[in-house]
């Protein structure tokens, strides 16, 4: 099997198994007489690259023996079979908003967790704000998930990154795709975002599909703030593609530059500008360090431009910063990282002083050499 493969004995689950051109040995319970064997193949994706790609399928691509029976081993690969796509739910359209006429939908007192190939449904109240929308999944298994009738995506977050590569990190030595990975033992993905333009003004709904099973009493719908928006753009890099039609309707002959351009989410604005560079800074987002070459003013001039602004765009070229080419003979960059934050949470805080106010006085003459008296004073707050 490619990816993933449900065995059914009689309309009942025998087993699972996961991987990748796996081969299964699953022991089955048979009943006299004739027996009904469905096998339900998931393949996420098919190959679209490569030497012989055409060679490369889904499904079944091995035979199917039967073993143990007293008459002998059978052989079902040359059996006849029936073929079919996709579940009978994605059929009925489970996922809309209107349930179909012949579709009843049960309430069980416990929900059934564990169970593969469940279809379910409920509804959640639209999060208050204006912050990005998620769909926390990360106790689920594998399947698909649809807010108000559109498809949110397919999710497999019980697949774990392999454990491999995460203990050392050494580039040193012939390149693996093992080296250096980050997550080891995590799921690729657990928060999955929500366009608020797919949200009702109150009341929304939740169908997951889930084929090996999960744990639902831990979905969540949470709102996730993005606090850090960085850019580090190369002054030889193209400019953004949005300004080319723009630029060129007005003026052919105008050269473009490369831009950094910084984006908070709708409702926060950029507070505080954490690092600008522009010269050869070194790192990446969250860890921007300068290196031998850096225009001074570049902080100042990124403040200016992007300060109290959901966005901000800044090009990548000496003039940008009066020409402090620190560099010349170098292909200089910007790298910038700034801190976005809610207007809602902005407040003006007047600043509050305290006046003190010293009464009293020393005779200084009242005491002798060497000798050390305090002096009686009072204080008005």
């Amino acid at each position: 099997m490619r990816d993933a493969v449900h065995i059914f004995i009689n309309g009942q689950l025998a087993g699972s198994a996961m991987g990748w051109n796996i081969q299964v040995t699953q022991p089955i319970v048979l009943k006299a007489g004739s027996n009904r064997i469905d096998l339900l193949c998931m393949t996420l994706g098919l190959q679209n690259y490569g030497a012989f790609l055409e060679t490369w399928g889904a499904g079944i691509q091995g035979s199917v023996n039967i073993t143990g029976l007293a008459s002998g081993n059978q052989d079902l690969s040359k059996a006849k079979w029936t073929y079919q796509v996709g579940l009978q739910g994605e059929s009925l359209r489970l996922y809309d908003d209107s349930t179909p006429a012949n579709v009843t939908w049960s309430a069980p007192s416990s929900v059934p967790n564990s169970s593969p190939l469940m279809w379910y449904k409920t509804t959640f109240i639209t999060p208050a704000g204006t912050a990005p929308v998620a769909l926390d999944l990360g106790s689920m298994g594998k399947g698909n998930a649809w807010v108000n009738g559109n498809h949110l995506g397919r999710f497999w977050p019980s697949m774990l990154a392999p454990q491999s590569g995460c203990s050392t990190c050494d580039y040193r030595g012939a390149y693996n795709s093992d080296k250096c990975r980050t997550g080891c033992g995590e799921p690729s993905q657990r928060w999955y975002h929500i366009p608020r333009a797919w949200l009702n003004p109150t009341q929304n709904s939740l169908v997951l599909l889930e084929e090996i099973g999960g744990d639902l009493s831990k979905v969540s719908v949470v709102t996730r703030s993005v606090e850090t928006v960085c850019g580090h753009i190369s002054e030889s890099q193209p400019p953004p593609v949005q300004s080319w039609v723009s630029n060129l309707s007005k003026n052919v002959g105008t050269l473009l530059s490369s831009e950094v351009v910084l984006e908070c989410p709708g409702g926060q604005n950029i507070d505080r500008i954490i690092f600008a560079s522009f010269g050869n800074p070194r790192g990446s987002c969250g860890h921007f360090h300068h290196g031998s070459c850096h225009a001074k003013g570049t902080l100042e001039i990124v403040k200016k431009a992007c300060l109290g602004k959901q966005q901000c765009s800044i090009a990548v070229t000496s003039p940008t910063f009066g020409n402090d080419d620190p560099c010349p003979a170098m292909t200089k960059s910007l790298a910038v990282q700034a801190q976005c934050s809610s207007k809602d949470m902005e407040v003006e805080v007047e600043p509050t002083y305290f006046n003190y106010k010293w009464q009293g006085s020393l005779d200084a003459s009242a005491v002798s050499p060497g000798q050390r008296k305090p002096p009686s004073f009072s204080l008005e707050h």
